[in-house]
């Protein structure tokens, strides 16, 4: 190989390099709402509807990214805005937290924000939210989540609705080794859990807010 093609293919690669194998994943961003009740810090949650996906679960206001927003910043002040009936000024993002990717199949953008309103003011979007609620920030400093952990398979196969096996992953015409015929992998999720007493925090919303306060705590 010469020099031209080597620079070629320098200019060609140059800058492209991602994570590979998530594609086709969901994209989605996340901002986690801080605001000040009383003259304390709270962060804000939702009550899904029980209409909406993830029924009744407890969540930040986000949304799926849309070909249209510039930034996935953008699109969690436009979920924000959407969800909560705030307005884009009274919105300040201190800071982007974690991106998680996660085993499901989704990558997750996350922010941090302040709330420049008080609760009264929320004009909150009941076809998708239930209601809303605070908890005191405090709180997340002084009780950590409990973590729970669940296996993470390759599946080469699944099942149809009336219970027929549906080939993914053609072991056997591949000739890949036997072992492949089955699930395989051994990866573990964890998943968070606050049990607080206005409600169980889990998952996605309890991955957020621990990455939040282990990253502002105070020493």
């Amino acid at each position: 190989m010469n020099e031209k093609q080597i620079r070629k293919l320098r200019n060609t690669l140059y800058e492209q390099t991602r994570y590979s194998g998530i594609e086709d994943y969901f994209y989605a961003s996340v901002l986690l709402p801080l605001i000040y009740i009383d003259g304390n810090l709270h962060v804000l949650f939702e009550k899904r509807t029980d209409t909406i996906r993830q029924p009744g679960e407890i969540s930040f206001p986000g949304g799926g990214i849309e070909k249209d927003d510039p930034s996935p910043l953008d699109t969690a002040i436009r979920e924000t805005v959407e969800e909560l009936g705030c307005s884009i000024e009274d919105i300040e993002v201190i800071a982007k937290l974690d991106t998680l990717i996660l085993a499901s199949g989704m990558v997750i953008h996350a922010y941090a924000g302040f709330l420049h309103t008080s609760m009264e003011s929320l004009q909150y979007n009941k076809a998708e939210v239930d209601h809303l609620f605070t908890i005191p920030l405090e709180y997340f400093y002084k009780h950590e989540p409990k973590a729970y952990y669940c296996n993470v398979e390759i599946q080469p196969y699944t099942f149809d609705d009336q219970g027929n096996k549906i080939q993914l992953l053609p072991t056997t015409e591949l000739g890949l080794p036997e072992s492949y015929q089955q699930p395989w992998g051994n990866a573990k999720q964890v998943v968070y859990f606050y049990q607080t007493s206005d409600a169980l925090i889990w998952g996605l919303t309890a991955n957020i807010m621990y990455d939040f306060t282990r990253k502002s705590r105070e020493d």
